[in-house]
């Protein structure tokens, strides 16, 4: 895991002790009946608030947990002392989690992930489907088993659609392939590449003996006798020259203002943008305070956190499009929203597009560019 993530992870969590004490103390309101619903409300905020901070911080527990702890919440009129009961049960859980979890240590927190599963109850509201973006296709071309696994044992969990096949000349897909394995390749085989795609990068698998009989100039060559470690690593070195010249054909916007009121996700997109330096990035934590950034700052983009304190970010586009100055903006809806419903209200309001939290830090960047490329 990135260095970077890894401190990114640990600062995040020291600061999570302050809301779990927010979370126990609006708990204990509602149970006493004090400013029930004001506290009920703040605490779905709260807990909204960690759930997608917290899954693009790649700290999925959390996130999973409280997406369980929002049911429950969602069902408290209906059985209010029994579902208190067990939300007091998921603040405890987060808390064990917390105390125990050591971002990049190899740890076994079973005995919490299966505390879990016990507490989630049966006929929970299901999430809808979020929207999946487009998984890597990697062809593997070998008869031989063991080099099939062992590319998908290093491969494991890297968003990639496999697909295989033992000869290149009988293989056909409607599908665009972006990697191809060889395994002991005969020449012949290269011939057939362009024609099952042009833009596919091909990474040869060969003993050491063999590498003088490949075609001159064949880009990828890994020897079998350092197979794991070098198929990941190759695999990943393709995959980041893929981005990097998908990303220089894509437009930038010169200007972006960020908005959001949860602290903790600005430094999760600074480091998603940090590629892009042309952009020149202003980072507000409240719509009064990106009001008072426009004076001086005209963005070419907004990208607008929908739920905030005060005024929400689904008020201040709409106190922007009735703005002459800045009607004509684009904005984008960052949100943990994740019903159809609230969606399509959001792009009701006239944004370019919603991306739903918690997003993948590596993604994001990509995702805005990929609209701003769509204006």
């Amino acid at each position: 895991m990135d260095l970077e993530l890894l401190e990114l992870q640990t600062e995040y969590l020291n600061d999570l002790p302050d809301k779990l004490d927010l979370i126990y103390e609006l708990l204990l309101n509602i149970e006493k009946g004090v400013h029930e619903a004001e506290s009920l409300n703040d605490l779905k905020g709260v807990i909204h608030s960690i759930k997608g901070s917290s899954g693009s911080y790649e700290i999925n527990f959390i996130s999973k947990l409280c997406h369980s702890l929002e049911d429950n919440l969602e069902l408290l009129e209906k059985d209010k002392k029994n579902i208190l009961i067990t939300c007091f049960h998921y603040y405890e859980l987060l808390r064990e989690f917390i105390d125990a979890y050591r971002p990049g240590e190899n740890q076994d927190l079973t005995p919490i992930y299966d505390k879990l599963t016990d507490l989630n109850v049966d006929k929970m509201p299901k999430p809808i489907e979020r929207k999946e973006y487009r998984l890597n296709e990697v062809l593997i071309c070998t008869d031989d088993y063991f080099f099939r696994d062992a590319i998908l044992l290093s491969l494991a969990k890297q968003n990639t659609n496999f697909v295989f096949t033992r000869d290149l000349k009988t293989f056909k897909t409607d599908d665009p392939i972006d990697v191809i394995f060889l395994v002991s390749p005969e020449k012949t085989q290269f011939k057939q590449i362009p024609k099952l795609s042009k833009k596919a990068q091909v990474i040869s698998l060969v003993q050491e003996n063999r590498v003088k009989d490949l075609p001159k100039g064949s880009p990828y060559v890994l020897i079998t006798h350092h197979l794991i470690k070098d198929i990941k690593n190759e695999y990943f070195s393709i995959l980041k020259k893929m981005e990097n010249k998908n990303t220089e054909d894509i437009s930038k916007p010169g200007k972006v203002l960020f908005v959001d009121d949860d602290e903790s996700i600005h430094p999760l997109v600074k480091m998603a943008f940090k590629k892009h330096q042309d952009i020149d990035m202003v980072y507000c934590h409240s719509a009064k305070e990106a009001q008072d950034a426009l004076v001086n700052f005209t963005p070419d983009l907004i990208i607008l956190d929908s739920m905030m304190p005060d005024i929400s970010g689904k008020e201040f586009k709409k106190i922007l499009s009735q703005d002459e100055r800045f009607k004509d903006i684009p904005v984008v809806f960052l949100t943990g929203l994740d019903s159809k419903k609230e969606i399509e209200a959001l792009k009701k309001l006239g944004v370019v597009d919603v991306i739903l939290k918690p997003f993948k830090i590596k993604e994001l960047a990509g995702q805005v560019l990929q609209v701003w490329s769509k204006i």
